[in-house]
C-alpha cells in the first residue's frame, strides 16, 4: 500500500506493507501517495476495469 508519507508510519503500524511509489495496485486496491500521482493512479485504474 502507500499513501502521503504523513501517515506512512500508521499504514506500517496497522500492518500494511508501505511502498513510496507512485501507485500501487493490491489485488483490486489501488492507491497513491498524493495528487501529483493522479495520472498514473488513473492509468492503473482503468486497467484494472478493462481488465
Amino acid at each position: 500500500i502507500t499513501g502521503s508519507p504523513g501517515i506512512k508510519d500508521d499504514l506500517i503500524n496497522a500492518g500494511g506493507l508501505y511502498e513510496d511509489a507512485s501507485v500501487v495496485v493490491d489485488r483490486n486496491h489501488v492507491s497513491s501517495r498524493k495528487p501529483d500521482d493522479l495520472p498514473d493512479f488513473c492509468r492503473e485504474l482503468i486497467r484494472l476495469m478493462i481488465g
